[in-house]
């Protein structure tokens, strides 16, 4: 029984070469998006380009030949193309297999280089494969006189099949990954909760964004003025559940008194709430930093109490957050529980912050993120990255999870190009922030992919500082890109600066301690990287080992109020701190210039008067980390 027909064998073959088509061009998107991220991995994509063009000549090979053909003939039926299969997946494992055997495979990790090649290889193995494939059968299809009405089904069902899973397919990524789905935020999380102060522009010395939700939907309306008895003014904005109310044309150096009139079910001391509006003068100022906050439970949320009141205390003049504000940036609830702290801070002083990962969770959890901070997005539809000036600092406020955990070509040139007109422009002070610490003692490693990518553009372009989170303690490292000669491309020979770089992880989130910085099981790890090391003019592969820490080595702040470091019976009071002059616990520590880490709650203290800046790191209670002793206070004063 055949089956002939000149209109359904040309349906299904075209169904082959669309599928096609929209596989090739997520892929296009996705290389195009990347460029920057995949050029020290061209070894894995050429491998799996070779793979997958090699098992489709040789399945073409076997597929012609009679010899083939006739062996795995068995009665009525023809194996041929179960063997065909199984040998051209066999190619392609073996040629995975070879290359596994040359690097270092762990345990799956997208941050770790040796996980992060497997993945890339596998990934474009199969958009290669796959394509192939289609393709090939698309174009038999059409060239055969005849087919057997069974393989005819088959095939019209798997030509369907892949029609649908690859067009499904391409319509999330799109939608997901290219593009922001819809904000759940919108519709309110339950609550009265707010407000908040973000500057939704470049211009903190004549604006404000005033955000909060509201349990049902009302009207975004604030009376404000520069007399708390007499708030003569009245602006409107957008929004029935999360509201949001813009102040342009302010007046420079003022203070602005506001009431909302909605009952908040944060503890504010008062209804009536002020900011004050930057000089147009370079005159002196401070901001606090402060890192992750993750309040899924109450115990959590008092954690970030202590933090916020802290901060509060210190009457900064505004607040930079690094990420993972909330727990999971997809649940309502969650945005409520941190907004109980954040709230508090932010309804007096503004609050500039970068995206962390579990902010951006399920992706959804980006989509809140955009609605409940605004800011001035360099791209709104695709990323969370945009800078800020105040007085002679510039702000770059980084998004590590652009593209889930990767950063596009886009924004690297940005960042570069942003550094370099504000120090065209006489910005004295560089700052930059984001999530992701490139360096990292604690359990989540060095990240060295990207390192490769930011480590080289602050170094060229000389910043001042980074501040990142995501580790839940705190650490610092004074780094010279290019110690000993080692850089990661060969190209990078220009001078290089020393760089203070910091990690504060510590605004509420359970401390490192509760992820296993003693357990040898979770710390015992090596990694291989590849450097080109400029003494020799040649690359060099160094190996580093990470180890647990040793909870022998802590500190006791017998009269502090409040315990600042983990909440385990076992562990209140202890500090735990990692001193490389006692005992260092990564090979790599001499190389990026660690100096201190220590397991508290913290928040970072910068103060810039003219051509000064001084860095200090408090606990909550304002008293300076300064380690055994007290003799490594970490505070540092730099002069232009």
């Amino acid at each position: 029984m055949t089956v002939k027909t000149k209109i359904v064998k040309p349906l299904f073959s075209i169904f082959c070469f669309i599928s096609t088509a929209i596989i090739l061009l997520t892929l296009g998107i996705a290389i195009s998006i990347f460029v920057h991220y995949f050029e020290a991995y061209e070894l894995p994509l050429s491998l799996s380009l070779i793979g997958a063009s090699t098992a489709i000549l040789l399945t073409f090979i076997l597929d012609k030949s009679n010899k083939f053909r006739k062996f795995f003939k068995w009665g009525k039926f023809n194996y041929r193309w179960i063997f065909i299969d199984l040998i051209a997946l066999s190619l392609s494992f073996i040629i995975l297999l070879i290359y596994m055997l040359s690097i270092d495979f762990n345990e799956f990790d997208l941050f770790i280089s040796s996980d992060l090649n497997f993945f890339i290889y596998t990934a474009c193995l199969l958009f290669f494969l796959i394509p192939g494939y289609l393709i090939y059968f698309g174009v038999k299809n059409l060239t055969l006189a005849k087919i057997r009405r069974r393989k005819f089904a088959i095939f019209a069902i798997i030509s369907m099949i892949f029609l649908i899973v690859s067009s499904t397919g391409f319509y999330f990524f799109y939608r997901y990954f290219v593009n922001f789905p819809p904000a759940t935020i919108l519709n309110g999380n339950g609550y009265n909760d707010g407000p908040w102060l973000t500057w939704h522009n470049n211009y903190p010395n004549e604006s404000i964004c005033i955000t909060w939700l509201t349990a049902r939907s009302n009207s975004s309306i604030v009376y404000y003025g520069t007399n708390p008895g007499n708030l003569n003014q009245t602006a409107t904005g957008s929004g029935n559940y999360l509201h949001k109310v813009y102040l342009d044309g302010l007046t420079p150096n003022t203070t602005y008194h506001y009431y909302i009139p909605e009952n908040f079910v944060q503890d504010h001391p008062s209804n009536i709430f002020n900011f004050t509006t930057a000089s147009t003068s370079q005159e002196a100022f401070k901001f606090a930093i402060v890192g992750d906050m993750q309040p899924w439970n109450e115990l959590m949320m008092n954690k970030c109490g202590m933090v916020a009141d802290g901060i509060i205390q210190g009457k900064f003049d505004f607040i930079c957050q690094l990420g993972d504000i909330a727990d999971d940036g997809n649940d309502l609830e969650d945005w409520h529980r941190v907004l109980k702290s954040l709230a508090r801070m932010g309804a007096n002083t503004p609050i500039q912050a970068v995206i962390g990962n579990h902010d951006f969770e399920m992706i959804v959890g980006s989509s809140n993120w955009g609605e409940l901070f605004t800011y001035p997005y360099v791209n709104p539809n695709i990323g969370r990255y945009f800078s800020f000036d105040y007085h002679n600092a510039h702000f770059v406020m980084i998004d590590n999870f652009e593209h889930y955990y990767m950063m596009s070509d886009h924004q690297l040139d940005w960042i570069r190009n942003d550094i370099i007109e504000a120090k065209a422009k006489g910005q004295d002070w560089i700052f930059c922030f984001f999530h992701l610490t490139l360096m990292s003692v604690s359990t989540s490693d060095m990240f060295w992919n990207l390192q490769r990518k930011l480590v080289p553009i602050f170094d060229e372009l000389a910043v001042d500082a980074v501040f990142a989170g995501h580790d839940h303690d705190y650490q610092h490292y004074n780094y010279t890109y290019g110690w000993n000669g080692l850089v990661f491309d060969k190209n990078h020979n220009w001078p290089h600066n020393a760089i203070p770089y910091f990690c504060s992880g510590g605004g509420g989130a359970n401390l490192e301690v509760d992820y296993g910085i003693f357990d040898p099981d979770e710390m015992l790890t090596t990694n291989t990287v590849t450097w080109w090391n400029e003494n020799i003019n040649q690359n060099r592969d160094i190996t580093y080992e990470r180890r647990p820490w040793n909870s022998s080595k802590y500190l006791a702040h017998a009269g502090f109020p409040e315990n600042y470091t983990h909440w385990a019976a076992q562990d209140i009071g202890k500090y735990y701190y990692h001193l490389p002059a006692e005992e260092a616990y990564h090979d790599a520590w001499q190389q990026l210039g660690f100096e201190y880490a220590e397991e508290c709650y913290q928040y970072i203290q910068v103060e810039i008067d003219g051509n000064n800046c001084t860095i200090s790191v408090r606990y909550p209670n304002g008293v300076l980390l300064q380690g055994p002793g007290d003799a490594y206070p970490q505070q540092w004063t730099f002069q232009k």
